[in-house]
C-alpha cells in the first residue's frame, strides 16, 4: 500500500509535470514561438525541439535565448516553463540529498528482531533455520565470504563493530528478541557480551565459546553455545562410540577435549581405556582433568608426539591392542587432509576398529573413506 502511494506521488509530482512541460515546449515551437538562439526551431524537426525542451530542466534555458514570436499565451507559457523546469530539477536534487542524510537518522528502530554478530558458517546455518523473522547481521569484515549470501537472507547486513555505541543504537540492542555473538574468537564474543550488558538492558544474549575454561568461567552469566560440543554430541549420537571400550583420540584440542568430556558424562558409555596422541598432551591433559573435576573410570595413555608423526603408530602398538571394540577418532586441528592421510595409514594396520575423521567433506575424501571403511563426521566450520 505504501509503495502504491509513493508511485502515485511520483506520477503526480514528477512524471506528469515533466510531460506537461515537454508538451508545452514542443507545441509552442510548432506554433510560431522561437528562441533567440535558434530562430528556425519551428522547422528544425522533432529531435531538435525535444533537445531544447529537455534542456530547460538543466538550468540552461536562458542559454537558449528568450522566447519570441507566436501567440502571447504560448510565448508566456513557454517562459513560465523556463522557471518551473529548473525549479523541479533543483527540488529533486535537494530532496535526494535530504533523504540520503536523514534516512538513517529518522529510520524507525527495529523491535523484536534478532541480531547476529559474525558472518561465519554458524550464523549462516542458524539464519537459514529462521522463518518470518527480522534479522540483522553485523560483521567487521567488509568482504566476508558469506556476506552476499547473508544479505539475501536477512533484513539488514551491517559492516561495523557491535561495540560501537552508534551501531548499538542503530540496531536497537535493548529491544532485540535475541543477540547471538557468533564470531570465531571466544575472547571477542565474551568481551562483547560484557560490553553489551553494561551498555544495554538486553539479557537475551547467546555467546559462542569453545575453550572449556572460558565456558566454565562464564556459563553462569551467559547462555553459552559451543560448536565443538554440539559436533561432539552429534558424533556420539550418530556413531557406535558409546559401545566401544577403547578409544584413540588423535589431536586433543578443543574438539578432542569436548568429545572425551561428553563420553565421560554419558552414563551409557562402555569406555575402559583412552589413548590420546598430541604434541602438547601433558599440558592439555592436566588442564582438562582439572576442569572436568571427576574421577575417571577408565585407564588413560598419553603419547606426546606430533599427530603427523607416524611413529606414534608403533607407540600405540606397544601399549595396547586395538580390535573391534575399539575406535580411532582423528580430529587434528581442522586440516581435513592430514586427518584423512593419517587415518588411511592406520586403516592399513588396523582392520577391525571403527575409524572416524573430522572433516567438512569433499569428493576426494568421500572416495577414499568409502574404499577404506573410514567414516566422516560432519562439523560446523569455525569461520
Amino acid at each position: 500500500m505504501k509503495e502504491g502511494f509513493q508511485m502515485k506521488q511520483t506520477v503526480l509530482f514528477r512524471v506528469l509535470p515533466t510531460l506537461i512541460i515537454l508538451a508545452v515546449s514542443i507545441f509552442a515551437f510548432n506554433n510560431g514561438v522561437v528562441v533567440s538562439s535558434n530562430l528556425d526551431i519551428g522547422s528544425a524537426g522533432f529531435p531538435t525541439q525535444l533537445y531544447y525542451a529537455i534542456s530547460l530542466f538543466f538550468l540552461n534555458g536562458l542559454d537558449m535565448g528568450m522566447p519570441q514570436g507566436g501567440g502571447v499565451i504560448l510565448r508566456n507559457l513557454l517562459f513560465i516553463c523556463y522557471f518551473i523546469a529548473p525549479l523541479m530539477t533543483a527540488i529533486a536534487i535537494i530532496e535526494t540529498i535530504i533523504i540520503s542524510v536523514t534516512t538513517q537518522k529518522f529510520k524507525k528502530k527495529p523491535k523484536n528482531h534478532i541480531i547476529f554478530v559474525g558472518s561465519g558458517n554458524l550464523t549462516l546455518k542458524e539464519v537459514k533455520k529462521l522463518k518470518n523473522e527480522k534479522i540483522i547481521v553485523i560483521d567487521k569484515a567488509e568482504n566476508h565470504k558469506n556476506k552476499e549470501e547473508l544479505k539475501v537472507l536477512v533484513s539488514e547486513y551491517i559492516v561495523g563493530d557491535i561495540k560501537d555505541e552508534s551501531i548499538q543504537r542503530r540496531v536497537n540492542v535493548d529491544e532485540a528478541k535475541e543477540v547471538f555473538l557468533f564470531t570465531n574468537k571466544d575472547e571477542v564474543n565474551i568481551n562483547t557480551a560484557l560490553v553489551l550488558n553494561n551498555n544495554n538492558n538486553n539479557n537475551n544474549i547467546v555467546v559462542r565459546a569453545e575453550d572449556l575454561e572460558m565456558i566454565d568461567l562464564f556459563k553462569d552469566r551467559f547462555n553459552i553455545r559451543s560448536v565443538h560440543e554440539e559436533n561432539a554430541i552429534s558424533l556420539i549420537n550418530s556413531s557406535n562410540l558409546l559401545d566401544k571400550s577403547k578409544i584413540v583420540i588423535y589431536g586433543f584440542g578443543r574438539f578432542g577435549q569436548n568429545l572425551l568430556r561428553q563420553l565421560c558424562l554419558n552414563k551409557e558409555s562402555l569406555l575402559k581405556e583412552v589413548i590420546i596422541v598430541d604434541s602438547e598432551i601433558a599440558r592439555q591433559w592436566w588442564s582438562f582433568k582439572d576442569r572436568l573435576d571427576t574421577d575417571f573410570s577408565f585407564e588413560f595413555t598419553l603419547i606426546e608426539k606430533n599427530q603427523l608423526d607416524n611413529s606414534a603408530l608403533n607407540d600405540i602398538k606397544q601399549k595396547t591392542r586395538l580390535d573391534k571394540d575399539s575406535a580411532i577418532v582423528f580430529c587434528i586441528s581442522h586440516d581435513n587432509y592430514n586427518n584423512l592421510k593419517t587415518a588411511n595409514i592406520f586403516r592399513k594396520h588396523y582392520k577391525e576398529p571403527s575409524i572416524y575423521i573430522r572433516s567438512v567433506g569433499s569428493a576426494i575424501e568421500d572416495e577414499i573413506c568409502k574404499s577404506s571403511d573410514i567414516s566422516i563426521f560432519p562439523t560446523v566450520s569455525n569461520n
